[in-house]
C-alpha cells in the first residue's frame, strides 16, 4: 500500500492541540505558518483557498500546509 510506505517513516510532532467551537457569525483570513490539521465535529466549515471554495463537514479532515493563505467561515449552525 503506497499510503503506508510513506507514513510508516512520518514522524509527527504535535506542538498545540485543542477544542475549539465557533458561532454562525466565525470568520478569518490567514496564512498558516505551520502544517495544521482541522477535525471538524459538527457543523460545515467553507474555506477558500486558491480562488476555490471547499466545503468541510462533520467527520472531515482538513489539512494546510505552511503558507497556505485562506478564509474560512462557519455555515448558521456555527
Amino acid at each position: 500500500n503506497r499510503l503506508e510506505y510513506i507514513t510508516s517513516t512520518l514522524s509527527v510532532r504535535i506542538l498545540h492541540g485543542h477544542w475549539i467551537r465557533h458561532d454562525s457569525h466565525w470568520f478569518e483570513e490567514k496564512t498558516k505558518e505551520h502544517y495544521t490539521l482541522w477535525s471538524i465535529v459538527s457543523g460545515t466549515v467553507k474555506i477558500t483557498a486558491e480562488g476555490r471554495d471547499f466545503f468541510a463537514r462533520k467527520g472531515d479532515a482538513v489539512l494546510f500546509y505552511p503558507g497556505c493563505r485562506y478564509s474560512a467561515c462557519t455555515d448558521l449552525e456555527g
